[in-house]
């Protein structure tokens, strides 16, 4: 007798997902502390013991005062009778010798040697430390009278977060 087969029916596919393709996190962003925030001419002017509105911040750009914008709440530095202040607690400024530091000397300067006072002339250098970490370096280029001075200015991009 001849043998017949059953019709096979093909087992059944199990449906096939697309490939999963990972995606790789972007890289962590990173700071580079030697950018420059800001840099350009800026004018100190002398406060008066109650009156802190002449302050700079220089963690503004360019850096303000009170009198340009209103409240600019920290205050980093100012000049009066041929010195640079930095307000107690706020910021800190160190003379420096030489020829213009780096970021980095000039951070270590003011972070080390760094005071409330320091006495400058014409062609004198200083760096700060400003109130929210970043590093500044001023060089006097002139006196107005003797409450207030221009300096060249260069402030990094260093802060802390």
């Amino acid at each position: 007798m001849p043998t017949t087969t059953a019709p096979t029916t093909p087992a059944p596919t199990t449906p096939t997902s697309a490939p999963v393709t990972t995606i790789p996190p972007p890289p962590p962003t990173t700071v580079n502390p030697d950018r420059v925030f800001w840099t350009g001419t800026i004018t100190l002017t002398e406060y008066a013991v109650t009156d802190y509105t002449r302050m700079r911040d220089l963690d503004t750009a360019p850096p303000r005062t009170d009198d340009d914008e209103g409240d600019v709440g920290a205050r980093d530095i100012e000049a009066t009778w041929g010195e640079l202040v930095a307000p107690q607690g706020m910021s800190t400024v160190a003379a420096w010798t030489g020829p213009k530091p780096t970021r980095a000397q000039c951070r270590e300067a003011a972070s080390a040697a760094g005071a409330e006072l320091v006495e400058l002339g014409p062609g004198d250098h200083a760096c700060v430390r400003t109130s929210q970490g970043r590093t500044a370096w001023l060089q006097v280029t002139k006196f107005a009278g003797d409450q207030s001075l221009q300096a060249k200015a260069t402030v990094w991009d260093d802060a802390e977060s």
